[in-house]
């Protein structure tokens, strides 16, 4: 689309929080046996790279937490919308907006039930092979659930694509403390996660899935245009 048309509801930081039990999750959650999750390719061939690299690093990590299922889309989707139970990839140039990249999530009962997640072109195109492995990284991190590791731009790198910065070089990667992170809030792939600390595990909390009354909404993360600096939020 020449023009991409934002939902109504906005929160810049939807995600934001500093314990698994602040954050919005995918509802099979509960059982505690890591995020099994549906990625759906809607990528032009010059972003493969960077989806590929990320999708890896991702399913790579340490704790053993994400299983990627990773389809082609069969019909291209310009528009890039929602499809239940999957984080749908796109690019394309959505104009001068002030975001480079935007992750928005599906809820139904405050879990997600929907990731959909945009590289956009107009600002990407002109930007370093470093930036866009940043974007891609940090963009399907949002869509995991993930929040902000640290929201300055000017403080030491911390070295993973959940922390803010204007150096990409230095954090490409999702590291150990993401991937600790998201353990907690749904356990490991295997089953052997415990509560043997004093937070315990998000999906072991006595939360009663489906017991309020249904309501779905979308919650976004954007990526700001700064001074003449893309930067991302």
């Amino acid at each position: 689309p020449t023009t991409w048309k934002l939902p109504d509801f906005m929160d810049t930081n939807p995600h934001g929080g500093n314990s698994p039990f602040d954050f919005n999750v995918w509802g099979q959650s509960r059982h505690c046996r890591g995020l099994k999750l549906k990625i759906i390719n809607n990528l032009d061939e010059e972003w493969e790279p960077f989806f590929q690299q990320s999708i890896k690093d991702w399913e790579q990590g340490d704790p053993d937490v994400l299983s990627l299922s990773v389809t082609k889309a069969a019909v291209h989707d310009p528009d890039c919308e929602f499809v239940t139970g999957s984080m749908k990839v796109c690019n394309g140039d959505y104009g001068n907006t002030d975001w480079v990249g935007l992750n928005e999530v599906m809820l139904l009962d405050d879990q997600i039930i929907a990731s959909v997640a945009l590289m956009n072109d107009y600002h990407l195109d002109r930007m370093s092979v470093e930036a866009k492995q940043n974007t891609m990284c940090h963009e399907l991190g949002h869509g995991f659930g993930l929040g902000h590791w640290d929201e300055n731009f000017w403080n030491r790198d911390m070295g993973n694509c959940m922390d803010y910065t204007n150096t990409y070089e230095n954090n490409q990667l999702p590291d150990r403390s993401n991937f600790l992170f998201l353990e907690r809030m749904y356990g490991k792939l295997d089953g052997t996660s415990f509560v043997n600390n004093t937070e315990g595990l998000y999906c072991s909390s006595k939360v009663e899935y489906g017991s309020s009354t249904s309501s779905s909404r979308s919650e976004i993360f954007k990526k700001r245009v700064l001074t003449q600096e893309i930067i991302k939020d």
